[in-house]
C-alpha cells in the first residue's frame, strides 16, 4: 500500500518563498513550486544538478535555469563582499 502523504502543492519552505517574492520579476509562481517539488533553497548551488537534470526532472527551462544561476552568484558575491567589510573593520 502506498502512502498518500504527497501534497497536491508542496509547501514552500519560507527560505524559498521569501527569495523567489524578492525576485519575483525572475523567479514566476509557477518555478517557485517547480523548485519547492525539487527540494531548492535559495542557499544550494543550482549548478549541484546538470542542465539536464534541471530539465527533465524539474521542468525547468534554459531561460530559467540561467536565471536560477545568476542570482545564486549574485548571492554569494553579496555573502562575499559582506564578509570582507566585517572582517576588514577593527
Amino acid at each position: 500500500m502506498h502512502s498518500q502523504a504527497h501534497y497536491a502543492v508542496p509547501p514552500t519552505s519560507p527560505a524559498l518563498a521569501a527569495f523567489a517574492t524578492a525576485n519575483r520579476d525572475l523567479i514566476s509562481e509557477d518555478l517557485e513550486v517547480r523548485l519547492s517539488i525539487a527540494g531548492y533553497l535559495p542557499s544550494d548551488d543550482p549548478n549541484n544538478l546538470t542542465e539536464e537534470e534541471w530539465m527533465t526532472e524539474h521542468n525547468v527551462t534554459k531561460l530559467e535555469l540561467m536565471r536560477l544561476r545568476s542570482l545564486y552568484a549574485a548571492r554569494r558575491k553579496h555573502i562575499k563582499a559582506a564578509r570582507t567589510n566585517v572582517g576588514g573593520r577593527h
